[in-house]
């Protein structure tokens, strides 16, 4: 496969308002549908681009100390006190805060990962917008319902395990895939891969929602 890096949007976007971020969306989308993009580049370019919250699972939160994370600590600090929304955080940053500490510890230990699977979202946006119905509006929805969150490598193996359809054969799992039932509802219902997970779910740590939602532990 050709080399990506030529369209390598990295710490960019956190450079980018919200209105940035769907003026170069939909550039990226416009440029997929005439044909200059393929599907591998479309993602690569705009998959972060929609991140705008920072999210920890209570596991991290009673497994890992800040100082666990080197000089990303005060990274980790600020997503901690709540404060998620990361127009103004390199979504890299975090990344290398948390391929570092592995390395430190010869272990996975945690994992960072899309709370609404990317070919959810990114499946979702490309259809509206080849009908004419990727707003502004709706980006925002969408913006507001894609975060990103750091969970052990234990939760990690919970959201792995391979579950049976309700209908048809076969198996999935939810580290792509939203719940039955919520495939098209991840806008209202970000996290319910995390509450429908084998077992107790998982909690997330500040994920304050309205009444009507799923409902989710705050400290």
């Amino acid at each position: 496969m050709e080399n990506r890096r030529k369209f390598y949007t990295g710490g960019l976007w956190v450079k980018h308002t919200i209105g940035d971020r769907y003026e170069k969306i939909c550039w990226a989308l416009d440029a997929y549908n005439n044909g200059f993009l393929d599907e591998d580049e479309l993602k690569f370019i705009i998959k972060n681009g929609f991140v705008s919250k920072i999210y920890i699972s209570e596991g991290v939160v009673k497994k890992y100390k800040p100082s666990d994370f080197g000089t990303q600590a005060n990274l980790f600090n600020e997503i901690l006190k709540g404060k998620n929304n990361v127009l103004g955080t390199n979504v890299f940053d975090i990344c290398k805060a948390v391929e570092s500490r592995g390395k430190a510890y010869n272990t996975k230990g945690i994992i960072i990962e899309h709370v609404v699977p990317a070919k959810v979202y990114l499946g979702d946006v490309k259809e509206k917008y080849a009908h004419k119905m990727f707003t502004f509006d709706y980006f925002k929805k969408v913006f507001d319902a894609v975060s990103i969150c750091l969970v052990t490598d234990g939760e990690d193996v919970r959201l792995s395990a391979k579950r049976p359809k309700s209908k048809g054969k076969g198996k999935y799992t939810l580290v792509s895939n939203m719940p039955e039932g919520y495939e098209d509802k991840f806008i209202d219902f970000p996290f319910a891969r995390y509450d429908k997970v084998l077992g107790a779910g998982i909690e997330i740590h500040g994920w304050d929602i309205e009444k009507g939602r799923l409902k989710r532990k705050t400290k």
